[in-house]
């Protein structure tokens, strides 16, 4: 063991363990502390890396300050231990919503249900719908094997293909199925639902504010012997209140955000 070694903190091996320690105890700052401790050092392994960026992205509400120091953690590590650390990679920047960066780091073969699932969010973003294909037909091949917290990770990853490209009836099946496992993904499942329906809303009052353009300056025999001279009227009137509902659904999913659903650009 060299002196720098010593000075922060002993052995390699005895620092990672304390940190994994602190983490399991709930004792945030501590594991921080060793995760900061161990990516400072001049050497260390991919498995050391991955347990102290794991440590950092569960410990810390704000996960952006410690790019310069993951990053150069990252670049001190051997070839053979870069290519093990891709997934910590995709984790620490899907966490900071750098996609562009993330998409570096997505790793070949994948088999991890929440890389799968992590780099689905990556492809999505882009709009690199091909390769996103690609991850949904291998969550699929690996979903009848999965139990519990991973099978939630598989099914949101296949829920929000289906909802980008528009198969909002496939995406809510997938969500309904997440949505009744009590895991990590539970929010994702039942805000996912809520938003399919929002947007068949949506749809259903812009369809509205069409047929009321297509029905102005006709002449409506029963509308005229209910209620004389207020065919125009009711059409307005109308209008208004679709529109108190468009603006009210916005809230929940703006219009900016529809591409998510398979409308739009």
């Amino acid at each position: 063991m060299n002196d720098e070694n010593i000075r922060r903190g002993g052995n390699p091996e005895n620092q990672v363990a304390e940190m994994t320690g602190f983490l399991e105890l709930g004792m945030h700052q501590n594991a921080l502390n060793g995760a900061r401790t161990v990516l400072s050092r001049e050497r260390l392994n991919a498995d050391e890396f991955n347990e102290a960026v794991w440590a950092i992205l569960v410990a810390e509400s704000d996960c952006k300050p410690w790019e310069n120091l993951v990053k150069a953690a990252y670049s001190r590590l051997s070839e053979s231990d870069k290519q093990e650390a891709r997934g910590a990679m995709l984790s620490y920047y899907t966490t900071i919503k750098d996609m562009e960066t993330a998409a570096k780091f997505i790793p070949d073969n994948l088999t991890s249900p929440i890389l799968l699932m992590q780099s689905m969010w990556v492809l999505l973003e882009m709009k690199r719908f091909g390769e996103a294909k690609m991850i949904f037909e291998r969550c699929r091949e690996l979903e009848e094997r999965t139990q519990t917290t991973e099978l939630s990770y598989l099914l949101t990853a296949m829920a929000g293909y289906c909802q980008q490209i528009g198969q909002l009836a496939e995406a809510e099946r997938y969500w309904l199925r997440s949505s009744e496992l009590d895991e990590p993904m539970l929010r994702d499942a039942l805000s996912g639902l809520v938003k399919i329906q929002v947007v068949r809303a949506l749809e259903h009052v812009r369809h509205g504010l069409e047929q009321i353009e297509k029905f102005k300056g006709n002449i409506c025999r029963a509308t005229m012997t209910m209620l004389p001279g207020n065919h125009d009227q009711l059409l307005t009137d109308t209008k208004k209140e679709l529109e108190t509902y468009r603006e009210t659904l916005e809230k929940i999913v703006p219009q900016n955000d529809l591409w998510r659903f398979g409308m739009g650009n």
